[in-house]
């Protein structure tokens, strides 16, 4: 199990969650800390834990990688008016009924 840095197991903080990095030399997952299928399938490819952060979302979590991996800025996805998907900026969004 990945050793856990600050914090209490379940983040008190309100809309965020933590996001969870597992590498290996040939495979990378990025993942909610609550997916348990992804680390289970992780841990089964041989890849081991090596970030974690606390993000509101999908993207800022995933911007979040880039710049820890010293890759190029990260581009969302886009909806057709080229506006970011709302449930991947914010874990919690509910869309209207």
């Amino acid at each position: 199990m990945p050793r856990r840095t600050g914090g209490s197991e379940k983040d008190q903080t309100v809309g965020v969650k933590r996001w969870e990095l597992w590498t290996s030399e040939k495979s990378l997952s990025f993942f909610p800390e609550d997916n348990e299928q992804a680390r289970q399938s992780a841990i089964e490819d041989g890849e081991s834990f090596e970030w974690e952060v606390t993000a509101r979302g999908w993207n800022s979590a995933h911007q979040a990688m880039y710049v820890y991996r010293g890759w190029d800025d990260y581009q969302p996805s886009l909806r057709e008016d080229g506006t970011p998907y709302p449930d991947e900026e914010d874990d919690n969004y509910k869309a209207p009924d």
